[in-house]
C-alpha cells in the first residue's frame, strides 16, 4: 500500500480517519456510520465539502474499497401536521467492511507523516544527488559545483552565512588556469559560486515549485528554507 500524497492532502487524509475512527470507538459492533457533513467540514482543515469527497474518495481506494462511502442527497419531507416541507441536510453513510484493512491503511498514513515530520523544509539525499521536497524532487548532478554547493548548505542551519571562498575552497582545480594572476582566479571563484546559487535556484524553482532555495548576499551564501 504506497502512499504518495502532498502533506496537506496528507494531513486531511489523517484527519478524516481519525473522525471515522472516533466514531466508530462510540459505536463499537457497527460496520455502517453516519455524519453530518459538519462533523468533517467544522475542522477548518476539511471545511470544503468538494474537497472532502476527494478526500473521502483518497480513503475508499486507500483501503483497497473495503471502505466505502455513500451520501444521502438533501430532501424534503411534508409535514403532515403544519403542512410545510422540512428540509433533511444529506448524510454520509460509511461503511467499513474490513476493519483491519482500515487499520493498516490509518497505519500506513501516520507513518508517512512522521517520515516527512509535518514540514515544509526540503531535504537533500546526498548519495541519490536529489532534493525533495513533499511529493516532489529535484535531481543535482554528482561531480558538479552545483552538487557541492548543496552539500555543504544543507549541513548548515536556515538563514546561515557561509562565505563564499569557504564553498569555492571545495573546487578548486575543476576549472581555474594555473596561470591566471590571483585577483582574476578571485574574480573567477566568486563568479563560479554566484552561477552555481543561480542554478540551483532555478532548478527548484521549475521541480519544486520552491521561489528561492539560497540567497547570494555580501559575498555569503544563505540558506533560506
Amino acid at each position: 500500500m504506497k502512499i504518495i500524497m502532498k502533506n496537506k492532502s496528507l494531513k486531511k487524509v489523517n484527519l478524516a480517519l481519525e473522525i471515522i475512527q472516533k466514531k466508530r470507538k462510540k459505536e463499537p459492533g457497527e460496520e455502517t456510520f453516519r455524519f453530518l457533513p459538519e462533523e468533517f467540514t467544522d475542522f477548518p482543515l476539511l471545511h470544503d465539502i468538494t474537497g472532502l469527497s476527494r478526500i473521502l474518495g483518497r480513503i475508499e481506494k486507500g483501503t483497497k474499497r473495503n471502505v466505502w462511502i455513500m451520501t444521502q442527497e438533501e430532501s424534503y419531507l411534508e409535514d403532515d401536521v403544519l403542512k410545510v416541507k422540512v428540509k433533511i441536510p444529506f448524510k454520509i453513510l460509511i461503511n467499513i467492511e474490513d476493519f483491519d484493512e482500515f487499520d493498516q491503511y490509518r497505519k500506513k498514513v501516520k507513518e508517512r507523516l512522521k517520515q516527512i515530520k509535518d514540514t515544509d523544509k526540503p531535504i537533500f539525499i546526498i548519495k541519490e544527488g536529489l532534493i525533495l521536497f513533499e511529493d516532489k524532487k529535484c535531481k543535482i548532478p554528482h561531480d558538479t559545483k552545483q552538487y557541492d554547493l548543496c552539500k555543504i548548505m544543507f549541513s548548515k542551519t536556515i538563514n546561515e552565512r557561509v562565505s563564499w571562498d569557504e564553498i569555492a575552497d571545495v573546487w578548486k582545480g575543476y576549472s581555474i588556469g594555473l596561470y591566471k594572476g590571483k585577483d582574476q582566479i578571485k574574480k573567477e571563484e566568486w563568479r563560479e559560486v554566484y552561477d552555481a546559487v543561480n542554478a540551483v535556484n532555478r532548478k527548484v524553482k521549475q521541480k519544486l515549485q520552491i521561489e528561492r532555495l539560497f540567497q547570494y548576499k555580501d559575498k555569503s551564501v544563505i540558506k533560506l528554507k
